[in-house]
């Protein structure tokens, strides 16, 4: 999925409830999973279970708006130096998943992860505003969605 993002002209990666929609749409989680903080469970434990190896990924703060982002540690404008030094001093999660500075102050455990991003996201996500656009969620566009039934 973050390896195709350049189909939607997205630059920086997708945002939890944007990633929990995806696996919605696709049948991987019922309405009842995006009930609780079960569907983030979800998603992270997949990726962890299929990241390849040397596939680091890292979620950060992206524009001023605080939204969280996941996408690969080499995307972007990182040089060798800003990804070593991420994966040496930030936290992580079984050094797969490294965590942004900014928002992340204290280490993780994937279960405290996931407790922080449903406090965050749980209202979007339970009311299925999965795409976030000039300061709002809200539900899938047609462009989106085609890119999910389609590209994925």
């Amino acid at each position: 999925m973050l390896g195709k993002k350049h189909l939607l002209k997205f630059n920086n990666g997708f945002t939890i409830p944007f990633i929990v929609g995806t696996y919605y749409t696709r049948g991987f989680l019922k309405d009842s999973d995006l009930q609780t903080s079960q569907c983030i469970q979800f998603i992270l434990t997949n990726i962890l279970e299929t990241a390849q190896r040397g596939q680091h990924l890292v979620i950060f703060k992206c524009g001023s708006h605080e939204k969280l982002v996941l996408q690969y540690i080499t995307d972007g404008e990182r040089t060798p130096n800003d990804i070593k030094r991420i994966k040496e001093k930030h936290h992580n999660i079984d050094h797969v998943i490294y965590l942004d500075f900014d928002v992340f102050q204290h280490p993780y455990t994937l279960d405290t992860l996931i407790a922080e991003l449903w406090n965050r996201y749980h209202e979007p996500i339970t009311n299925h505003a999965f795409s976030y656009e000039n300061r709002t969620w809200r539900t899938f566009n047609d462009k989106e969605q085609n890119f999910i039934n389609n590209e994925l």
